[in-house]
């Protein structure tokens, strides 16, 4: 959720500079809202330097619950470009709860060199820059305009985006109206566009004035939409914030309804499910570690089997990918307190990849004694040190772990069953994070969340190697189930549960 929220924040940027010369800074002010409720804004300046390098940052905040947690989330992005709109520099700083990241990507040319920091770790890796007419967000934004202006009403444009990694982004406009406006009594024109991308697997409608600078955007997401809205002052900002009654709240308000509890779900060793979306098709889940997953149905329903005895076959690619052996600021398996660990952790574990993967996994369930949800995906190297985190910190100090001890690792999001009484009155699935590794070529899921190594109750909806330049789009599948599906139990261990 909050990778997302970053990403419609990334998607802003590409559309709100306004018109801009040497002799105009731009200041803008939009106030974001997340379900009904007031939930951050954003900052967005732009500058022409002296070197004649053009500036524009966009800074966002945004407060939400989590249960009974506020967690806060703080995003800069920023890109330099020549006045001829040629790319300089792209970099991402975020702080996520007191967890701070810093990305920048250096342009030269067809190169681009990629540099991490956090907690005073670094990382850095090169790259090519992708093959194809793109641009940077201001000279996008000329484009864009330069082709409304000339009267087309739909075309597509490619961009970067720093949460996408070194890959292209497609952003199509399409106009769907102009219509009467007026602000503070004054009447005028604008326009709404529909805005995709595929980055993102959501629509936005976009209204422009007559400058061409857009006054608000509406994100439809399953769980709620995404609205900003342009305000005249940071002032009037912060007083629409202080005016809410209540912050989102992301973890009650998004868990995924089922039909029954699991019967013995902690001991079980295969259950089938079927998944049934709110609206629309249930994407293509992969088949991997203990899960298969059949074909969507024609009423847009899926069957998902999970079986704790036959874990999926790593092709020949995942075995030879470096990703999954590699180092990330999020998951830095040379870090000397992971080595640290690892090496305590296994010092009578033996040689068997199974049983140290099973060890290591046991030692991160109980290494992170702070367990609640006021942190937001802190690296592996920050929850090595400060024991603290939620699922997702879990996942990822487990991979590094493991990829220490040389067993290729990546982390597994989607959903996992909770019973009755830990979060809700009743039965659900919660959002989740786990991690899998590759032991004697299969993909085996492990969950350091439990006292278990895993559960039936896992309903995997994407894999990532949360390699730095590979951003954070492996979320696809789980951003677009989120407040849009329910589940239904069709058996476990053999015996079904739904009447014939």
């Amino acid at each position: 959720m909050f990778t997302f929220l970053q990403r419609a924040a990334c998607l802003l940027l590409l559309s709100i500079a306004g018109t801009a010369t040497a002799e105009v800074v731009i200041d803008d002010w939009y106030v974001m809202s997340l379900m009904d409720s007031p939930a951050g804004w954003m900052n967005v300046m732009g500058d022409v330097q002296e070197d004649g390098h053009r500036r524009l940052k966009a800074e966002n905040h945004i407060e939400l619950k989590r249960g009974a947690m506020t967690v806060s989330v703080s995003t800069q992005v920023e890109w330099v470009e020549t006045s001829e709109g040629a790319p300089v520099s792209m970099t991402m700083r975020q702080d996520m709860s007191g967890q701070r990241v810093t990305t920048v990507w250096t342009f030269d040319g067809s190169d681009m060199e990629i540099t991490t920091e956090q907690g005073g770790r670094w990382t850095t890796t090169t790259g090519e820059v992708p093959d194809g007419t793109w641009y940077p967000t201001w000279a996008m934004m000329d484009e864009m305009k330069r082709r409304i202006k000339a009267g087309e009403t739909e075309f597509s444009l490619h961009t970067m985006m720093p949460d996408q990694g070194i890959k292209l982004v497609e952003v199509t406009f399409k106009k769907l109206a102009t219509e009467p406006w007026e602000d503070d009594g004054v009447k005028s024109e604008v326009t709404l566009w529909e805005v995709t991308n595929n980055a993102i697997p959501f629509t936005s409608t976009q209204i422009f004035n007559a400058d061409l600078k857009m006054i608000s955007n509406t994100m439809e997401a399953p769980f709620g939409d995404v609205v900003m809205i342009l305000m005249k002052k940071r002032r009037a900002v912060m007083e629409v914030l202080k005016g809410a009654a209540e912050l989102p709240e992301l973890l009650e308000s998004l868990t995924v309804p089922v039909d029954r509890p699991i019967p013995g779900w902690k001991t079980a060793r295969n259950a089938s499910f079927r998944l049934i979306p709110r609206t629309g098709d249930v994407p293509s889940l992969p088949s991997a570690g203990f899960q298969r997953v059949g074909t969507v149905a024609e009423d847009g329903t899926l069957v998902v089997d999970v079986d704790l005895d036959a874990p999926s076959i790593a092709s020949a690619e995942d075995q030879a990918n470096p990703a999954y052996l590699g180092t990330s600021v999020l998951i830095d398996p040379t870090d000397p307190a992971i080595l640290k660990m690892a090496g305590a952790s296994l010092e009578e574990a033996g040689d068997d990849p199974a049983r140290k993967a099973d060890v290591l996994r046991e030692a991160v369930f109980s290494w992170i004694s702070r367990k609640d949800y006021g942190t937001v995906f802190a690296s592996a190297s920050e929850t090595v040190r400060n024991r603290t985190g939620d699922c997702s910190e879990h996942g990822v100090l487990l991979a590094a772990l493991l990829r220490s001890e040389g067993i290729p690792a990546r982390v597994a999001s989607g959903a996992v069953y909770v019973p009755a009484g830990v979060i809700s009155d009743e039965p659900v699935f919660g959002w989740h994070m786990w991690t899998q590794a590759i032991i004697d070529g299969h993909w085996v899921d492990l969950d350091a969340t439990l006292p278990v190594s895993y559960t039936v109750g896992h309903l995997l909806a994407d894999t990532s190697s949360l390699a730095d330049d590979g951003g954070v789009a492996d979320q696809w599948n789980l951003l677009s189930m989120m407040g849009n599906l329910k589940v239904d139990v069709l058996s476990v261990d053999g015996a079904s549960l739904q009447k014939p």
